[in-house]
């Protein structure tokens, strides 16, 4: 953008409208090195805001006293930032007065409709592309704790079943044990290692239960068969 600026005219100078671009141009750097600062997000909102606009006034004289070239596209990454810095309504109510002031203030230094048309449109769209990348960077988020919040459930939930399930196969090992001890009938030792199997069964779906919790893939259709048989 600096060197589009150079090339554009009045070129930044020492006098006159060149010491202005001048001016503008270093107040847009300056604003916009604090914007992309790692520790600038965790500042206040108001903060936020009072740093984009100042970066966005900055960009709106550029557009204004460099009438000949992409000069609009300072106002647009204020826009930009603005949207994706703040909060949507914040953000999108910031956006639309730099974009409304680009256009009155090109309007008025004398730039052409077609000019000011498309200076307009460059930060519209810009504007459009922020709250598309916000959104996918939310919904992003949004993912992210919902896989974290069911990890930690099927967490829980894999050591209470667990526990319970383990439990009671240790039990009914030692009720088989009771069983051929003591000379049980035959349907009773059967009836045991029977639900013996069963509590296998339900810590081996639990566990399967678990995984799909967590995201793991789920049962295929190959595996129906054995899934019916276990019952």
């Amino acid at each position: 953008m600096a060197l589009g600026s150079a090339n554009s005219h009045p070129a930044p100078g020492l006098h006159g409208q060149g010491l202005g671009v001048t001016l503008a141009l270093c107040v847009f750097a300056v604003a916009l090195l604090i914007a992309i600062l790692d520790g600038f997000p965790e500042r206040s909102v108001r903060l936020q805001a009072a740093v984009i606009a100042v970066m966005g006034a900055a960009g709106v004289a550029i557009g204004g006293l460099q009438l000949k070239g992409a000069t609009g596209v300072a106002a647009g990454v204020a826009v930009f930032l603005a949207i994706t810095r703040l909060p949507l309504n914040a953000g999108v109510a910031l956006g639309g007065a730099l974009t409304v002031a680009l256009a009155v203030v090109t309007v008025i230094a004398g730039s052409s409709s077609s000019a000011v048309a498309a200076e307009v449109l460059v930060t519209v769209l810009l504007g459009v592309v922020a709250q598309f990348l916000k959104r996918s960077r939310e919904n992003q988020d949004q993912t992210e704790l919902l896989m974290a919040e069911r990890g930690r459930i099927a967490g829980e939930l894999h050591d209470v079943l667990a526990h319970s399930l383990s439990g009671a196969a240790i039990r009914l090992q030692g009720a088989r044990k009771l069983a051929d001890r003591d000379h049980a009938t035959p349907r009773l030792s059967d009836a045991i290692d029977r639900a013996s199997d069963l509590v296998k069964a339900g810590l081996a779906n639990a566990r399967q239960a678990v995984g799909a919790l967590r995201g793991d893939p789920l049962p295929t259709l190959a595996q129906r068969p054995s899934l019916i048989d276990s019952y």
